[in-house]
């Protein structure tokens, strides 16, 4: 059973209304039905609910196939399971390259000042479902947005996120804040159909995609 679930045990408990603004918020009652009725009655059902419920569209058609494929009905394991299969790696060797064949996106909504330096460069790693009571990577991530006062650099393979994109239109348009985003150049197509969604004609933001 998740944290999460074992905290609402506590005789103590009591639930914060959060809304979809606030970084802690991560689902709803609501999508959880909704995703309930898609397992149960696909893409059609998942739309009749989210309608009746007044549900915003939260996953993309891409997710909802996903989903849909890759759910199995839970079932008793009997016996040990078969090992798995053994093979070489097919990871690229040159993950990391030194040079790149794809020009430099221009930066034309600012970029932070060359400073002084300062240190080693540190990289944060958080863990999903989370340790420690530590909060959830999703909250980080908009708290980080809501809190960021120059630029912010986004890099995801899939983009579908709607709570995290109007946190940088809201960054972009109402504080000025530089936005870039890069994302993998075959899901292009499902960050385009969140705009579209969205009805985002304009975006104040620069999105490209890479490949490779």
């Amino acid at each position: 059973m998740a944290e999460s679930q074992l905290t609402c045990l506590d005789d103590h408990h009591i639930n914060a209304s959060i809304n979809e603004k606030n970084p802690q918020f991560f689902y709803c009652e609501s999508q959880r039905l909704a995703l309930e009725e898609l397992l149960e009655s696909g893409a059609t059902g998942f739309g009749k609910v989210t309608g009746k419920l007044g549900v915003k569209e939260f996953i993309s058609s891409k997710e909802a196939r996903e989903i849909s494929r890759s759910c199995e009905r839970y079932k008793e394991e009997r016996g040990d399971a078969p090992g798995g299969k053994e093979g070489g790696s097919e990871d690229s060797l040159t993950y990391w390259p030194e040079k790149s064949d794809v020009s430099i996106p221009d930066l034309d909504l600012g970029w932070t000042e060359h400073v002084a330096y300062r240190g080693i460069t540190r990289a944060t790693v958080y863990m999903h479902p989370p340790k420690n009571s530590d909060p959830f990577i999703k909250e980080i991530v908009r708290t980080s947005i809501q809190e960021a006062r120059k630029v912010v650099a986004v890099v995801m393979d899939d983009f579908t996120d709607r709570n995290i994109l109007e946190d940088l239109l809201d960054a972009s348009y109402r504080r000025r804040v530089g936005v870039y985003i890069v994302l993998d150049q075959d899901n292009l197509d499902n960050f385009l159909e969140m705009c579209q969604t969205m009805e985002l004609n304009q975006l104040k933001i620069r999105v490209s995609g890479l490949g490779g």
